[in-house]
């Protein structure tokens, strides 16, 4: 083959591969522009798919702003007082979604009133005379959520009151006014909670520091009186009782002492502890010329009542000669148990759950219980008891031999 043949092959090389390379280049351009096309398409359905979401968005959030939220009879912004109050004592019956709902609702009818001022105060009044309540419901503390005081689950929940009376009460005391204040002292006058008398006196004390402790002393004694009547009906817990005696104690009030003492022995026969706890604690051993008569004379009491009052008294055995003698009294009971007995010869040695007296210090003291006990150790009959009070003797002699020795 000529040097000619070979140069018209290379030639037709040359212009193949080129025509390759730009049939190629041109094939992998059209890739690229379907490729660009289809990412372009995909981006403009996931815009138009946005827009439409957001469209849907606005459309949704004007509709729930024009939206009427459903409330309780009478439960809108335009209530007078009276319509709030009367919103709130039905707000458990009303369907809401949820108790925190109900309770956020409390806490807007509530801040309703106090914006509107003293035009409030008459239909507040209104309920509280009344001496009728609403325990608002509530919701019920999530589990594993945070707890706040009163079972509340957040922060919200915690500020809302536990019945509608306190709720109406605080409103009172945040208007901070003369007719608030009045409108307060009127409660103290129908109510009969104990814990609304001590809800009332911190309120009106924050107010007026000292001013109202006589309305409030009253409204304590009035309720304990009024416990005190069968025909009545009505009734204190224990706790009531000591609640409103340890408010006495705080007014500094003691007209209520000589009331405390007919009250030691309830008429149905019971022994008032709280009655007796107050009395000891104003008169202390002058307490004693009571309480001796009543174990010794009163006959309704009952046997747990009577040793209930002993214990008691029995703070000042050994130096109280009516204590000594209500402790011998006991000893030689017949209906009191041996292992009460025994207990009753321990505490001559220091203060256990029947004596309440501490350990004796002085000669004097020591020697005085010795003496007591011997009294009872040879009357006593029963064995465990006659051991009990001999051991205790013994104890006194070993500390009445520890005490030093004064030089003369």
């Amino acid at each position: 083959m000529d040097m000619k043949s070979w140069i018209w092959i290379v030639v037709a090389l040359v212009v193949g591969y080129t025509t390759c390379f730009f049939t190629l280049s041109q094939w992998k351009k059209d890739q690229l522009k379907e490729h660009q096309a289809v990412i372009e398409s995909r981006m403009q359905t996931r815009i138009d798919a946005l827009e439409a979401e957001l469209e849907k968005v606005k459309a949704d959030k004007t509709q729930w702003v024009r939206e009427e939220v459903p409330v309780e009879k009478g439960g809108t912004a335009q209530l007078d007082p009276a319509g709030i109050v009367d919103a709130l004592i039905v707000v458990n019956e009303a369907n809401w979604s949820s108790d925190q709902h109900r309770l956020w609702r409390v806490i807007h009818h509530l801040e309703q009133l106090l914006e509107s001022g003293e035009t409030a105060i008459p239909a507040i009044q209104d309920f509280l005379q009344l001496n009728q309540d609403v325990v608002f419901v509530r919701p019920a503390a999530a589990s594993g959520g945070m707890v706040f005081p009163g079972g509340a689950t957040d922060s919200s929940d915690a500020t809302a009151p536990e019945t509608l009376r306190l709720g109406l009460i605080e409103v009172l005391s945040l208007m901070a006014s003369p007719a608030s204040e009045a409108a307060l002292v009127d409660v103290l006058k129908v109510t009969g909670s104990t814990e609304e008398i001590i809800h009332l006196a911190g309120k009106l004390d924050a107010l007026a520091p000292g001013k109202h402790n006589a309305e409030i002393a009253s409204a304590a004694r009035e309720l304990l009186k009024a416990a005190e009547s069968v025909e009545s009906g009505f009734e204190l817990s224990n706790a009531d009782r000591l609640a409103l005696f340890r408010l006495l104690d705080q007014l500094g009030d003691l007209s209520h002492l000589e009331q405390a003492k007919t009250q030691v022995v309830r008429a149905d026969g019971r022994l008032d502890a709280n009655a007796l706890d107050y009395i000891m604690e104003q008169e202390g051993e002058s307490a004693m010329d009571r309480l001796s008569n009543i174990f010794q004379n009163e006959e309704r009491l009952r046997l747990a009542d009577k040793l209930a009052l002993a214990q008691r008294a029995l703070k000042f055995v050994g130096a109280n000669e009516q204590a000594n003698s209500m402790y011998h009294a006991l000893m030689l009971d017949a209906q009191i148990p041996a292992v009460i007995k025994q207990s009753l010869a321990e505490g001559m040695t220091g203060a256990n759950q029947m004596i309440l007296a501490d350990a004796p210090v002085t000669a004097d003291e020591i020697k005085t219980r010795m003496q007591i006990l011997e009294t009872v150790r040879a009357t006593v009959e029963d064995a465990a008891t006659h051991e009990a009070v001999t051991k205790a003797s013994d104890q006194l002699q070993q500390m009445l031999n520890q005490l030093p020795v004064l030089q003369p």
